[in-house]
Parts: structure tokens; C-alpha cells; sequence
């Protein structure tokens, strides 16, 4: 889309013209009267927006160059639809695809929900996948099979890497609808095996850490005691709370 505004300038006289002051231009869209003059500078000038979302509104708006009232009001109230959307889901900060994907994300199980059949399970597992991808990458894998079987994606862009995965899970899900009653004892005993296996690491993982907390309010206890203060419980729990997120703080600065 050719930026009409980016030849002519004067978005600020178009806004007139359409009866928009730009104060009220500015307040409906979130940004301060500064920022707005200097994005508009930025748009006039053929230079990038800072804020992708507000890049996006203003090719949205001023990208055909002037249009009429009607079609401007239309494409206003699209913005500010947006802008609400994004502040409503707490995503304003997010870039502008990860906002979008938890806006349709949300939309999709609302209406699910909205339903009585909806199915738990469908939930936790969809949690659990988010909480551990990054670390766990069949978990990927799994989810890239469905896409390509479903032909969100080409099969040309298929990589060496994924394609044992897709092979043996393609057999695995054949052979389950093919027959979905025959099984291999040895490799059920298998599967329980694991959960046990993941159970037992999951209970043992929670006592440590119990155990590391417990350590830790000792530590702070003896601290301010030996400085002659005494915290009560609620002290206590603000005080590690405080450490807990310095150490986040510490790490995640670190990797940077």
C-alpha cells in the first residue's frame, strides 16, 4: 500500500477536514499529543513507527491517502475496536502477532466454554503444552505434525530433522485407526512405567522444594533475629517473596 501521506504530508490538516481535532484524535487512540506530532512526522517522512501496532493503524488510516468521512469514521472505530482489545486482554505490550494469536486464542475458547460438553482435559493439556515446549521437544514436533497433516503448512518446507518424528508418529495414529483395540501389553506396562516414573520425580521435586523453603525462612529468621528484630508470619513471607523476585531479577539480567 503506496503512503499517499508520505508525498503530501498534512495528515493533521486531513484530520480536520474528516472533523477530528487531533486532541481528540490523540486521546482515542492512547497516545499523548507529543507522541502523536511524532509519529505523524515519522509517517509523513516514510520512516518506521516505534510501536508495530500503531505502524499498522496509521497504514490503516492514512495509507490510501484521503478518503471520505464514512470510510475514515469506519476505519477509526476498527482502530479503536483494536486498541480496546489489546488493553481489555492485558496484551497492549505484547508485539502485534502475539496479541493477535492471544485474541483469537481467547475468542475460540470463550465460545467453547460457552458450552456445557466443553472438555477439561482439552484445557490442561493445552496448558501443559505451553508450560513446557520450550523444554520438551516432542512436545514441538507433535504440534508440527498436525500442522502439515492439516495443510496449514506445505510439506515442501518439511525439515531432516522432523522427519523421523512425523514417520513414527504418523504409525502410531494409523495404527490407532485402524485398530483402536489392539495393543501391546509390554508397551502399556511401558507407559505406566513412566507416569510412575514422571509422578515420582513430580512429588519428589515438590519435597525439595518444600524443603529449600524451609531452609531459607530459617536462614531469614536467624538474620533479623541476630539484628534483634522479630517478623511474624506475613513478614516472613513478604521478605522471601522480595528475595525470590531479586534473584529472578539477577538471573534474567544475566542472560542478557
Amino acid at each position: 500500500m503506496p503512503c499517499i501521506f508520505c508525498m503530501v504530508g498534512n495528515i493533521k490538516q486531513y484530520l480536520k477536514s474528516v472533523g477530528i481535532t487531533q486532541k481528540e484524535f490523540a486521546d482515542k487512540i492512547g497516545l499523548s499529543r507529543p507522541t502523536l506530532d511524532s509519529y505523524i512526522y515519522l509517517y509523513e517522512n516514510d520512516e518506521i513507527i516505534p510501536k508495530e501496532r500503531y505502524e499498522i493503524i496509521f497504514k490503516k488510516l492514512f495509507g490510501d491517502g484521503e478518503v471520505s468521512s464514512d470510510e475514515f469514521n469506519e476505519r477509526f472505530k476498527w482502530a479503536q475496536s483494536l486498541l480496546s482489545r489489546d488493553y481489555n486482554y492485558g496484551i497492549n505490550n505484547l508485539d502485534t502477532l502475539a496479541a493477535d494469536y492471544v485474541s483469537l486464542i481467547l475468542k475460540n475458547m470463550k465460545r467453547d466454554l460457552m458450552e456445557t460438553n466443553w472438555n477439561k482435559d482439552i484445557y490442561t493439556f493445552i496448558n501443559c503444552l505451553i508450560s513446557n515446549y520450550r523444554n520438551e521437544n516432542f512436545y514441538v514436533r507433535l504440534v508440527e505434525y498436525f500442522i502439515y497433516l492439516n495443510d496449514i503448512r506445505g510439506i515442501d518446507e518439511i525439515q531432516e530433522e522432523q522427519k523421523p518424528y512425523f514417520a513414527n508418529i504418523y504409525r502410531a495414529f494409523r495404527s490407532l485407526k485402524d485398530n483402536p483395540i489392539k495393543y501391546d501389553q509390554k508397551d502399556y506396562k511401558a507407559f505406566i512405567d513412566r507416569c510412575n516414573e514422571n509422578h515420582d520425580k513430580k512429588v519428589n521435586a515438590e519435597k525439595d522444594q518444600r524443603e529449600n523453603i524451609k531452609k531459607r525462612i530459617k536462614s531469614m529468621m536467624n538474620e533479623f533475629k541476630n539484628m534483634g528484630i522479630e517478623l511474624d508470619d506475613a513478614e516472613l513471607l513478604e521478605e522471601l517473596r522480595k528475595q525470590i523476585i531479586q534473584e529472578k531479577i539477577s538471573i534474567d539480567g544475566s542472560d542478557k
